[in-house]
């Protein structure tokens, strides 16, 4: 997927450092398959980014895309204090990004307010993730399915994934991994009790 983009450096790089695909400033009259168009600068055409801090962009492009999307999962690595997350688009690796708790959250509300998701989260002993199963059972209309995966087991792709992506921080890489795994997940989706 090109990507193309219109409007102030400082965005520029905050989509450089977020986004999978190459990101490309454009010049009048140049197109791209997708165009990312910064709000401060003009208002028309692509998709619209209307703030600048790193997480805004992060919620901003994951729910844009997702409009995009026939098959939209959500890979999540949950720490103490930094949440890595990488988002697929019809299995193409489209957005990694690293979120404190609150950002997560926020994360989610969104996302999920607005678009149908997978939901894949790693599973180890250190972390809870209730809080994250509470805001997803919330907005069960929008959740396909919520998989927990052994990380022991998804590690083993870690050496593939940091190689192929070695910008990614490793949280980010860890989120990749169950996001584009095919290791086997338990499923624990809040929302099936729920339905009828």
């Amino acid at each position: 997927m090109r990507v193309g983009y219109i409007g102030r450096r400082k965005i520029l790089e905050v989509l450089r450092s977020v986004l999978f695909p190459e990101v490309r400033m454009l010049r009048d009259g140049e197109e791209c398959a997708v165009t990312i168009v910064d709000a401060a600068v003009r208002h028309e055409g692509g998709i619209t980014v209307n703030c600048d801090n790193y997480s805004c962009i992060v919620r901003t492009l994951a729910v844009r895309f997702a409009a995009m999307c026939n098959d939209l999962t959500v890979g999540i690595d949950l720490g103490k204090a930094r949440n890595g997350i990488a988002v697929l688009c019809d299995g193409e690796p489209l957005i990694h990004a690293t979120l404190n708790g609150q950002e997560l959250e926020a994360f989610l509300r969104e996302l999920l307010g607005t678009a149908r998701a997978r939901i894949i989260i790693g599973s180890t002993p250190y972390v809870d993730p209730r809080r994250e199963l509470d805001i997803i059972s919330e907005l069960c209309h929008n959740v396909v399915d919520v998989l927990f995966v052994d990380e022991v087991k998804a590690s083993r792709r870690r050496y593939w994934a940091k190689r192929k992506y070695p910008h990614l921080s490793e949280d980010e890489v860890d989120a990749f991994i169950f996001a584009s795994s095919y290791v086997r997940g338990l499923s624990a989706n809040p929302c099936t009790q729920k339905r009828p």
